[in-house]
């Protein structure tokens, strides 16, 4: 929905106020509006009601506006400074592309690259940024250039060993934020393990656009077109955006006349500029993009949930 809903994964540690609470005590105490789409507890998924109750170990996915979401961890306690000192460790069009971003957001960037060409490249490209011509992996280098100062660092390297080397000598310099980009599944299952939890797949991405782009084609003709998927929890669960384009059974009817098949979930709908966190009174009409959490695999249309 074009950035104005994100959906962020939350762990509930030991010890959390979250502990112990069902999702509607949840919603009532903060009074702020989000929704838990999916929860995740070892190798237990489920698309939670308000009766669940949270327990320490859960991971929650949460959908809910960006302004909502930093009033939702200022009241849980969690709030952080904002960052502004990055690292980036790779210089491939990812690197690149972050870093332009991150620069127009005020933060100072430094890149770590081993080609020299690309150094030189970035130096033209990235006049805000500062690169380091030089090998990530030497530890040396990062402590010069001052990663225990660094508020979030960025392993983008070509290697899947290398960003998990990286990530984890980050963490062991007290970096807050870490993400790491790693392709295979098991070493993003063992990087989890290792409690580093922001883990980007280029390959997972890369294949959630691809069968985006299937099942929109597949279902051009349908009431509602798949706009973009994105694959959750090991794949086992997935958000799916759709534009409602006509007039259909379940359009104008109040979500709690619908009745929905067991583990799917419509989480947000976007109504011109506004964005509605449903309850059982609104309705979905014509033109409105919808998200759809759901853990089944055949899903092409909203009519596909309703039993």
């Amino acid at each position: 929905m074009k950035g104005r809903v994100e959906l962020i994964e939350l762990p509930v540690a030991e010890g959390s106020s979250l502990a112990g609470l069902s999702l509607a005590e949840m919603y009532n105490r903060f009074q702020i509006r989000l929704l838990v789409c999916a929860v995740e507890h070892g190798e237990e998924v489920c698309i939670p009601d308000g009766e669940y109750r949270m327990r320490a170990g859960d991971r929650l996915h949460i959908a809910a506006s960006h302004k909502d979401l930093e009033a939702f961890f200022k009241a849980n306690g969690k709030r952080k400074d904002k960052i502004k000192k990055v690292i980036i460790c790779g210089a491939g069009r990812v690197g690149y592309y972050l870093a332009l971003q991150l620069s127009t957001l005020g933060m100072q960037i430094k890149i770590i690259e081993q080609n020299r060409q690309r150094c030189e490249e970035l130096c033209e490209l990235l006049p805000k940024a500062t690169i380091i011509n030089g090998d990530a992996t030497d530890h040396d280098l990062l402590v010069e250039e001052g990663i225990d100062e660094a508020d979030a660092f960025v392993a983008l390297t070509g290697m899947d060993e290398e960003n998990i080397i990286l990530s984890l000598f980050a963490k062991s310099q007290n970096v807050d934020k870490i993400v790491t980009k790693v392709n295979e599944d098991r070493r993003a299952r063992m990087v989890e393990d290792f409690g580093i939890d922001s883990i980007v797949s280029v390959k997972t991405a890369t294949a959630d656009a691809i069968m985006s782009y299937v099942r929109a084609r597949k279902n051009s003709q349908g009431s509602a077109n798949v706009e973009t998927m994105y694959q959750l929890v090991d794949d086992k669960v997935e958000a799916l955006e759709f534009i409602v384009k006509a007039e259909t059974n379940y359009t104008g009817i109040p979500l709690k006349n619908l009745s929905l098949k067991p583990n799917n979930l419509i989480a947000c709908i976007a109504r011109k500029r506004q964005i509605i966190l449903p309850s059982g009174d609104d309705c979905i009409q014509v033109g409105d993009n919808v998200i759809i959490i759901t853990m089944e695999k055949q899903i092409e249309d909203i009519k596909d949930i309703l039993m």
